[in-house]
């Protein structure tokens, strides 16, 4: 996952559970913000090429939404989400 922030560019690796959890954190300190969608969960055929390239595509757009809203950016659950 690439994406850029007024820090610079950085790349991260997380699982799906994990931009799921990051979301509904967002949701739970922030009620009515708008937070980006992540992609549903599949659990049948989640391993085909075109299914995870799409799944990878939405979830840099999720990264990519989050990183031009300064709350959410900046937040300390943000801020552990990218620590390596």
């Amino acid at each position: 996952m690439k994406a850029g922030t007024g820090q610079g560019r950085f790349e991260i690796f997380r699982r799906y559970s994990d931009f799921y959890t990051l979301r509904e954190l967002f949701v739970d300190r922030w009620p009515g913000l708008y937070i980006p969608p992540i992609p549903n969960k599949r659990t049948v055929g989640n391993t085909k090429s075109g299914f995870v390239a799409e799944r990878c595509f939405l979830l840099n757009l999720f990264i990519r939404q989050v990183a031009r809203c300064p709350y959410l950016i900046e937040s300390e659950e943000f801020n552990i989400f990218v620590r390596p």
